[in-house]
């Protein structure tokens, strides 16, 4: 009856081992896979947002081109409707700027950047993730490039700025020869070839932290996927091999009893 309970004993012992490291490997299995779901949560939330920058950089040409055009048709015609759409585009402009620079605080206000994004016409589903990877991603070098260019366009629409001021104040002096106003025009034609050269840098620049982002998120998918294979046929093997040696465990421990059975018919009951 001793040896029985021994064999018992001994036998309960290494299958709790065998299956705590079973249990180890399914846990890490488990942790590889949750973290490969984050991964592809992670890579679909800032691609979205990658385009909201993208719609952004988008509407915020449209806007430059629209300031070019009203300022130059102001020059020509003197007609003050064009001045205050040109205003306007600024206007915009400069609401893009404040959340530049709204996101660059240590502090960001997320509820002002959310309603200026709003109010420059970014798409309401991708606002919360443009937010969130402008946070995690602005210190990578191709960003950081993407928003020294974007600093630099703003300084340009500044002087079309004080351009279209100058270009007021000589239309309301009365000033304005055809002379001066060929040259007005040429200096505006001059700051939009620079916002145009700037425009292309700033794709440029963006791309290319684009494809960045999405090669580190593809290498790390793949690793995640490679690992968990590899985890998962380690666990499979495993688990097998855990199966036949429990089997083996059962069928010998069967071949023991049956021999003290055997032995003493009454060592069961004793």
């Amino acid at each position: 009856m001793k040896d029985i309970k021994n064999l018992i004993k001994k036998s309960s012992i290494n299958k709790l081992n065998v299956d705590k490291k079973v249990v180890s490997i399914l846990l890490v299995f488990l942790i590889l896979v949750s973290t490969l779901l984050i991964s592809i949560v992670v890579s679909t939330n800032s691609l979205s947002a990658l385009r909201g920058f993208a719609s952004f950089q988008t509407n915020w040409t449209s806007a430059r081109k629209d300031v070019t055009f009203q300022l130059v048709n102001y020059l020509r015609t003197q007609d003050h409707t064009f001045k205050e759409n040109m205003d306007s585009s600024i206007f915009l402009i400069q609401e893009m700027e404040h959340i530049r620079i709204e996101l660059m605080k240590d502090n960001t206000d997320r509820e002002l950047v959310v309603e200026l994004l709003e109010k420059t016409h970014s798409v309401p589903d991708d606002i919360g993730r443009m937010i969130t990877t402008f946070e995690n991603f602005h210190e990578f070098s191709e960003f950081r490039e993407t928003i020294a260019l974007w600093i630099e366009s703003d300084s340009i629409i500044i002087d079309m700025e004080i351009l279209g001021n100058t270009a007021e104040r000589i239309i309301n002096e009365g000033k304005l020869t055809p002379e001066v106003q060929e040259s007005l025009i040429s200096e505006v034609i001059a700051l939009d070839d620079k916002l145009t050269q700037m425009q292309f840098r700033l794709s440029r620049s963006l791309a290319i932290g684009t494809d960045l982002l999405n090669m580190v998120i593809v290498i790390v998918i793949i690793s995640l996927v490679i690992i968990s294979i590899v985890i998962g046929a380690i666990f499979s093997l495993r688990f097998l091999r855990s199966v036949r040696k429990w089997s083996e465990e059962i069928e010998l421990s069967e071949q023991k009893y049956r021999s003290l059975f055997d032995q003493n018919p009454n060592a069961v009951f004793s």
